[in-house]
């Protein structure tokens, strides 16, 4: 009846000819409906082959197809951005491209243009279509910054915290950094996390990032998910594809940057073995070299909530490190991932170095570096950046005052007096939050995108992106309060060895479900945490329907008929019935020639019985 292959061909022709923009709409979805289909059923022919070993013996030890895929998250971020988020890209159609300037001091045995050289790479990383991006963007230094060091840009301190953040540096700005918190030859120790998902590699000491010809100016998120030791085999793999390349080359490899601007120029850089480092190497030189320094890959994604193992990785690092130990955090830009990783650290110091309840205390919380000097730099005495209890709860209120503030979220009040400690840890969450938002404050941005979404003059996408973009921080914070609230249980005694079972915070939350479930309703539903409530409308945006049906809608408590919720007939007598085989009540019935394999539409019960009489089921007696 249908060929797969045929039918994404089809509607990839109709799409890209059709001049009717609602015709071209309805193909584009059937598209994405068979690719992603056909997707799948790559997945599983290659999980069959990978196993057919296993498949083939009777132990009850064979993985299932579901934790197969489960093992590797990037296959799903493929087909969720290149498919559900990206279809015309998917249709191999980019309709935005760079301009792409052609560098001018080409050597004339090199192709001169980045797009040439993007073709015919072949490489296991670096392969068709890939480029390398300078990574390092001192244009995005925060002029707001108290202080700058030189090739680490946004470098900041958290204050009273042995806590510091920074976009990503150059291995000249790594030592920087490090002469900066005073960590010399045998000095103080500092433990580095690297946040960075996507594969790196430094050349001549400069940080390069792998991006798509197409899509310069973005991440790749198709490695969504990736752990920590696939990010550095890919990193490896890509230095190996760099130095095989650069043969071709007369020993140079062709990078682009950007400029101030937004415009991409090409440049050859020359390579050898020694000028091409991964991330692992180059602190591992460090190291060597005689700096007290620990390298940590914790690969989280671009504006992404960190997993409930990255926040154990973190808090397993920060224990197990000595007191006078500095902490430095580096994503791309130093503000998402950075800002998250500083609020983690700082949240863990108080509670290893206090104890429990968590609290700010009243003074800053200083921490003594090797040499005498406070670690929370000239600003940590100021009454500007001291917080308190007593303060953090007048913010609250103040707050609670205004229009749509932050606790307008009905699903953090629930979550906060979900635990027994809940108030008072998120108010030391949010203390912890405003004292790392040089950059960014997590709270604060929950509440822009919610702004902008409930703006009604603007652009549907515009909203949409904000949407999206507000659910992935609100997620963010409500990971953030769990967390604190497991730092404020026995439970984490326990996590650092001081009880009788570990018992990680992973571990910790899926023994509340319901925690579990509060998080996902913000990825199903995330508009109804940011929608203005109807009371609060001006009366002409209020849409009115069927009185009797709304009022029933809006009555509905269910477990599963909720609030808002309806249902639908879904048999559809217009369906028409198989030439073949004719059952009333069972539309579109075929059979899959040489198998004893039907296929069917939704039934009625009388059709599905009629269906079962046609195969010659029979009634087994008694049931």
């Amino acid at each position: 009846m249908q060929n797969l292959r045929e039918a994404i061909a089809t509607y990839r022709n109709s799409i890209l000819r059709q001049p009717d923009e609602m015709k071209r709409e309805a193909a584009l979805s059937f598209f994405v409906e068979y690719l992603e289909r056909y997707y799948f059923l790559i997945c599983f022919a290659v999980y069959i082959h990978s196993e057919r070993a296993a498949l083939r013996s009777s132990s009850s030890g064979n993985t299932s197809f579901a934790d197969w895929m489960k093992a590797r998250p990037e296959l799903y971020s493929i087909i969720r951005r290149l498919l559900r988020r990206d279809p015309m890209g998917a249709l191999g159609y980019a309709s935005l491209k760079p301009s792409l300037t052609k560098s001018v001091e080409s050597a004339d045995r090199r192709p001169h243009e980045v797009g040439v050289v993007a073709a015919m790479r072949s490489g296991e990383v670096l392969g068709s279509q890939t480029v390398l991006k300078s990574d390092h963007c001192p244009g995005c230094q925060n002029v707001s910054l108290p202080e700058r060091v030189e090739g680490a840009p946004n470098f900041r301190e958290v204050p009273g915290f042995p806590v510091f953040g920074v976009a990503n540096p150059t291995i000249d700005g790594i030592r920087s950094v490090l002469q900066r918190i005073g960590s010399s030859k045998g000095g103080r120790p500092v433990f580095w996390h690297n946040m960075r998902e996507e594969p790196v590699v430094y050349i001549n000491g400069k940080p390069f990032v792998l991006r798509e010809v197409e899509r310069p100016y973005k991440n790749m998120l198709e490695y969504s998910g990736i752990d920590r030791e696939r990010v550095e085999r890919m990193e490896a793999r890509l230095k190996e594809d760099i130095l095989r390349e650069a043969e071709s080359y007369e020993g140079a490899i062709m990078v682009i940057h950007e400029t101030k601007d937004g415009q991409i120029f090409d440049a050859w850089e020359h390579v050898n073995s020694d000028s091409i480092q991964t991330p692992l190497e180059v602190f591992k030189s460090l190291e060597d070299d005689g700096f007290p320094i620990k390298y940590a890959r914790v690969p989280i994604t671009d504006g992404k909530a960190p997993k409930s193992s990255d926040f154990d990785r973190l808090a397993a690092n920060i224990a197990s490190a000595s007191k006078d130990t500095a902490f430095v955090f580096n994503c791309q830009m130093g503000r998402g991932r950075t800002t998250t990783g500083t609020v983690i650290a700082c949240l863990v110091k108080l509670r290893i170095d206090y104890g429990r309840p968590i609290k700010v205390l009243p003074g800053d919380v200083n921490h003594e570096q090797a040499d005498g000097s406070s670690s929370s730099g000239e600003e940590s005495g100021s009454d500007a950046t001291r917080l308190t209890s007593s303060t953090v709860k007048v913010r609250t209120k103040n707050e609670q005052g205004r229009a749509f503030g932050i606790d307008d979220i009905l699903l953090l009040w629930k979550i906060t007096r979900l635990f027994d400690n809940g108030v008072e840890c998120r108010e030391v969450l949010d203390a912890i939050i405003d004292r790392c938002s040089a950059l960014q404050n997590i709270r604060q941005a929950v509440l822009h995108y919610r702004k902008v979404f409930n703006q009604q003059h603007i652009e549907p996408r515009v909203r949409r992106v904000a949407l999206n973009r507000g659910a992935e921080y609100l997620e963010r914070y409500f990971r953030l309060i769990a967390f604190a609230a497991y730092l404020g249980s026995e439970a984490f005694d326990s996590f650092c060895g001081q009880g009788e079972c570990k018992m990680s915070f992973k571990n910790w939350l899926h023994q509340r479900p319901e925690v579990q479930a509060m998080k996902w309703s913000i990825r199903l539903r995330p508009g109804r945490f940011f929608t203005v409530p109807e009371e609060l409308r001006a009366p002409h945006e209020l849409q009115h329907g069927d009185a009797v049906m709304e009022a029933i809608v809006k009555t509905r408590n269910g477990s599963v008929l909720g609030k808002g919720s309806i249902l639908k007939m879904y048999f559809f007598p217009g369906q028409r019935t198989s030439s073949h085989i004719q059952i009333h009540g069972a539309p579109h019935v075929f059979k899959v020639d040489g198998y004893p394999l039907y296929s069917m539409a939704t039934p009625t019960i009388t059709g599905a019985k009629e269906m079962l009489a046609f195969l010659g089921a029979r009634s087994i007696a008694g049931v």
